[in-house]
């Protein structure tokens, strides 16, 4: 399967924290880019959730979205311990320190192709 995907995503593990019905979830960010992420955790939402996430940065600052919720994988008993279970989520709103975030991964993964 070719990745028909327009932006350059990075592989980069962050702390992450959601609220849905004043419960904290948490999650790790496993794949991200400019638009969008998967967000890795045991409480995947439905498609079309509107989530206000904090994004821990490696530098110990925080990063603000919101995101959409686009798809999401379940962990069932068939789920293996390898498989990756979470969400899908395109970013709708990004703070200054996100976009500071992409840009010194941009910069660090120039010509890099793994990272596209």
């Amino acid at each position: 399967m070719s990745n028909t995907r327009r932006r350059k995503r990075f592989r980069k593990h962050c702390k992450i924290e959601f609220v849905t019905n004043n419960t904290v979830h948490r999650g790790i960010s496993t794949d991200l880019s400019l638009r969008g992420l998967f967000i890795q955790t045991n409480s995947p939402l439905p498609p079309d959730t509107i989530l206000d996430v904090v994004l821990h940065l490696n530098d110990g600052m925080t990063a603000k979205l919101k995101v959409k919720v686009k798809w999401f994988e379940k962990v069932t008993e068939a789920t293996t311990i390898a498989s990756k279970h979470g969400m899908g989520v395109e970013i709708i709103e990004k703070d200054p320190n996100y976009l500071r975030f992409i840009a010194s991964l941009l910069g660090r993964y120039e010509g890099d192709d793994s990272a596209v």
